[in-house]
């Protein structure tokens, strides 16, 4: 993680200086990609607690061409873009109301952990919770989230998980709806290669244009998998039926884009690490969204430093980050380093 340190007052009052602190989404793939077809862009995933970010905003109003933003390089446009779309969005404001938003603690772009939708959701929430007088009882619906940030269409369990947390079931268009379950006390382990990231931008646009001339024959199958097993291993904690399972879903989601991967998975470093999971006794592992991170859930009081300790000696320099379920959404409080 990268920490950004702003500049801060000593005379400013705490009262009006916040944060908001929110998790790292897992999507373990989408089960209709060809528009107009049932439950396109439907999916299943869920939160975890790390990597996080965190923003921190300063309540007063604001002309946008003053706004202190500090952000990645990447992020500093993406910021002004939502206080705009945030200013045209309420016609009636001439003014921001937050001076500063800083990015200050962040989990790297692109390793397929959906951080471009926790922080779109983080500077939205940020604008809301300053212009509602009670920042830390704003409350945003998932329409509104989702007008304000422009984004939903295939990110709308990103955008379920900021709101609630735990495992989003999104069944995608033509109706959205989500069901939310909890995540069980089961330890997740994320296992990436260091030197490679997922798809986004443009190339993500073309990698769906391709592949979504025709809808998905494994579409049944994904949705059979997620109501007759994967719930019901949520439901009654059976790490066992679940490990089991979501190892098939992942496989099936990987097979929409095989023709633009080049097989199941979206690369060799990838299909090394399930492969190795698999020799250790996992079937459970399964590519987040483009990749390159791999979450496997572990059961209950698994002995997960001996598990990592195995997975480094099979692929010498693997990332491992060791950490489990989160239950809630985003969370607001004061913040004050003075």
């Amino acid at each position: 993680m990268t920490s950004l340190s702003p500049a801060t007052n000593s005379a400013d009052a705490p009262s009006n200086r916040y944060e908001i602190r929110a998790g790292s989404r897992l999507h373990l793939g989408l089960v209709e990609i060809h528009p107009g077809t049932n439950s396109c862009y439907g999916g299943i995933g869920w939160m975890v607690t790390d990597p996080y970010s965190t923003l921190r905003f300063e309540i007063a109003e604001c002309h946008i061409d003053e706004l202190q933003v500090v952000a990645p390089n990447e992020w500093q446009g993406r910021v002004l873009e939502l206080c705009r779309r945030w200013l045209a969005i309420h016609p009636s404001r001439s003014h921001l109301p937050v001076r500063s938003l800083w990015l200050a603690t962040t989990q790297r772009p692109h390793q397929g952990l959906g951080s471009g939708t926790q922080w779109s959701c983080m500077v939205i929430h940020a604008l809301m919770a300053a212009a509602s007088g009670d920042p830390m009882g704003c409350r945003l619906s998932i329409e509104e989230l989702a007008r304000l940030s422009g984004r939903g269409l295939r990110s709308y369990i990103g955008l379920a998980g900021y709101l609630a947390g735990g495992v989003i079931l999104d069944y995608g268009l033509p109706s959205r709806s989500v069901r939310l379950l909890p995540f069980p006390n089961w330890p997740v382990l994320l296992l990436r290669d260091r030197n490679t990231e997922g798809e986004s931008g443009d190339a993500e646009k073309e990698m769906f244009q391709v592949c979504s001339q025709h809808p998905n024959a494994g579409r049944g199958a994904m949705l059979s998998l997620i109501e007759e097993h994967l719930v019901p291993a949520l439901e009654s904690n059976d790490w066992t039926r679940w490990d089991h399972h979501i190892g098939q879903y992942g496989q099936l989601a990987g097979k929409v884009f095989e023709k633009v991967q080049g097989g199941v998975y979206r690369s060799q470093s990838i299909q090394r690490i399930i492969e190795t999971a698999k020799g250790l006794g996992y079937r459970g592992a399964a590519q987040s969204s483009w990749g390159p991170s791999v979450a496997l859930a572990l059961p209950e009081g698994a002995a997960a430093e001996s598990i990592i300790d195995a997975f480094q000696r099979r692929l010498p320099g693997i990332s491992i980050t060791l950490t489990g379920g989160r239950n809630s959404g985003s969370h607001v409080s004061p913040w004050n380093d003075l």
